[in-house]
């Protein structure tokens, strides 16, 4: 599992190439903007804005396997989607959308 926000083509290729020898899944973990400042601010640890930055830097929509959104769902719900992605992977990824199209 990765955790990781891919910002741009240069952070793509990276990506690519260290993953290219395994099956990816793309997950995208979502929440209201309003919800990401508040945990951000509850946490105490983070960069108070950075999730805000980070949104607008997020891939497109079509570019995941699953979309979660871990304010509409509980956690133990999300999980439960992501393991049954994972038993039934698509038969071509996200990833490898992105791959053949990196400029998407």
């Amino acid at each position: 599992i990765v955790d990781t926000v891919i910002c741009g083509q240069e952070a793509f290729a990276s990506f690519q190439k260290r993953f290219e020898d395994y099956t990816v899944i793309m997950v995208k973990v979502t929440c209201p903007l309003e919800e990401l400042n508040r945990r951000e601010q509850a946490r105490g640890d983070r960069d108070i804005g950075l999730a805000a930055g980070q949104v607008s830097a997020i891939t497109p929509q079509d570019a995941y396997d699953l979309i979660v959104d871990t304010h509409a769902e509980t956690i133990k719900a999300c999980g439960r989607r992501v393991m049954e992605l994972i038993a039934n992977p698509p038969r071509i990824t996200a990833f490898e959308k992105l791959c053949a199209n990196p400029t998407h």
